[in-house]
């Protein structure tokens, strides 16, 4: 009888509770795993050395998809090379987001060359990229996502 009466004065005076819903935070794990297997397939089919996850990478793929997201369109850093896409969320699961975007790189030049080792040439030596790190941020329907390379 008490807790009703707590209830009814806290609801009048505005003081109710209201129970917020969890925002979950994408998955990066299971982003990060999809990403990497769909880029090493298509580096073993063009006999390239596969890539593996730096944690180091993914946090700056987070922090850069977080600020294209902020601000509502790509751009890319100037630290650390990286792939950009903002595509639709669709079903919104990690693993769609992430191959709608390495569909958008793969069907760019420029894009597929980072992934795939494509005649880079950086001051005459081709950069050979070992580690990847996928990240992205949701934004109305929105996914921003980084992928940045070493």
């Amino acid at each position: 009888m008490f807790r009703r009466i707590k209830r009814a004065i806290r609801q009048v005076l505005g003081l109710s509770r209201v129970r917020r819903r969890k925002v979950r935070s994408p998955q990066p794990d299971r982003a990060n795993k999809v990403i990497i297997s769909l880029i090493n397939k298509e580096r073993k089919k063009r006999h390239v050395h596969t890539v593996s996850y730096d944690h180091t990478l993914m946090k700056h793929s987070r922090k850069w998809s977080r600020h294209m997201a902020h601000i509502g369109y790509l751009e890319h850093s100037d630290t650390i090379p990286e792939n950009c896409a903002m595509v639709p969320v669709g079903r919104g699961s990690p693993a769609s987001i992430a191959r709608s975007c390495f569909k958008c790189w793969m069907n760019s030049p420029g894009h597929r060359a980072w992934m795939m080792q494509e005649s880079l040439p950086k001051n005459g030596v081709t950069p050979v990229i070992h580690y990847v790190g996928f990240a992205y941020h949701i934004r109305g329907q929105y996914a921003y996502a980084a992928l940045a390379f070493k």
